[in-house]
């Protein structure tokens, strides 16, 4: 993610430095998903610190802790699903008109990939919602 800002499709122009393809449509949405991806992932990716290294008591543990994994989890997710935006564009920069199509189905078939996670996390993602309301509540 943080490389493809060096590297960008279709290179840089070499008296000014200036990405060439700086102008088309696609390159800024390459931009914009490609820096949505490297946020969320740094993002995440100090919430699992941060949930490692922290000391929690029992009501963390029951409360505050899910939460934050999900939360943790959801960044990530976010942060997957736009370096696969990222790379479709990149590709479709990139590829001749014939080839156009191929992106989409990359993005396509690659999406399903980093949902799966939430499936498995669904109960703990009512005990979470459960747990957080009930503790209002009373």
């Amino acid at each position: 993610m943080f490389a493809a800002l060096f590297t960008v499709p279709g290179g840089n122009n070499q008296e000014t430095g200036i990405p060439i393809l700086l102008h088309r449509k696609l390159f800024s949405w390459f931009l914009i998903c490609d820096v949505v991806s490297l946020l969320t992932a740094s993002t995440s990716m100090l919430l699992f610190l941060t949930i490692l290294t922290g000391s929690y008591g029992p009501v963390d543990l029951r409360q505050n802790l899910p939460a934050q994994l999900m939360i943790a989890i959801l960044l990530l997710t976010i942060s997957i699903v736009m370096m696969i935006f990222a790379f479709s564009f990149a590709l479709t920069i990139m590829l001749p008109k014939k080839w156009q199509g191929l992106p989409v189905i990359i993005a396509y078939l690659g999406l399903p990939i980093p949902l799966l996670p939430y499936w498995w996390m669904l109960p703990l993602a009512f005990d979470v919602y459960r747990l957080k309301f009930r503790s209002i509540i009373s």
